[in-house]
């Protein structure tokens, strides 16, 4: 494992408990947390953006609202049914959390 992905990890173990205090779960494949509420998911996403000396942690957000995934989802006849359970209604990218370099030039 390099040194970014060593601090990537890093960082969603930290942010695990606090995040799964409020109800989130981690999910380190997909990268996120997600909380399940009724009729909805909630979802905090990061990725690492990777450069060459470096490398950039995005945010974004997403919340899913089960009615409305639900209809769309009888006319969506490009996605498959597994996929059509990972929409989101509404989602935003909340940009760069941070720049990171090495291990700790957070």
């Amino acid at each position: 494992m390099s040194s970014q992905q060593e601090l990537f990890q890093a960082v969603l173990s930290e942010m695990e408990p606090k995040l799964s205090h409020l109800g989130f779960i981690l999910n380190r494949r997909d990268q996120q947390y997600t909380r399940v509420r009724p009729g909805k998911k909630e979802a905090f996403h990061l990725a690492d953006i990777k450069h060459r000396d470096d490398f950039d942690i995005v945010a974004d957000i997403g919340i899913r609202f089960d009615a409305v995934e639900n209809l769309l989802g009888e006319f969506r006849t490009d996605l498959s049914v597994r996929d059509k359970a990972k929409t989101y209604t509404i989602g935003v990218e909340m940009g760069i959390s941070c720049k990171a370099k090495g291990y700790g030039g957070v």
